[in-house]
């Protein structure tokens, strides 16, 4: 279990990218089937779609930190927490007529 916890920040990204491809078919074939099997487990899904993702774009800034400017840090920070709440919000499902501006409030913080 420690193992998984300081694991290096390449094969994390790694295994998040796997993930993140998953849950991506899985979305797409229950999509086009038409099927209901997974409504229960759909806030789940989602909650992994979303940590997959911005594991990815946090993980991105220090594979390439030599590369990019400073600010990234920062900037990839910004954008994962928008998308980490966009996905909170999305489980919760609140009243269509508010998420987009809880989106675009988040976006301009």
């Amino acid at each position: 279990m420690k193992k998984f916890f300081t694991q290096p920040i390449g094969d994390l990204s790694r295994q998040n990218a796997l993930t993140f491809l998953v849950i991506n078919v899985v979305f797409i074939g229950v999509e086009f089937s038409g099927s209901t099997a997974l409504d229960t487990v759909d806030n789940l899904l989602n909650f992994f779609w979303g940590f997959s993702l911005i594991s990815i774009i946090i993980a991105g800034y220090y594979l390439a930190e030599g590369y990019v400017p400073e600010y990234w840090k920062a900037a990839t920070t910004v954008l994962a927490t928008v998308i980490i709440f966009g996905t909170f919000l999305e489980i919760t499902q609140v009243e269509d007529g508010f998420l987009p501006m809880y989106f675009f409030g988040l976006l301009t913080l």
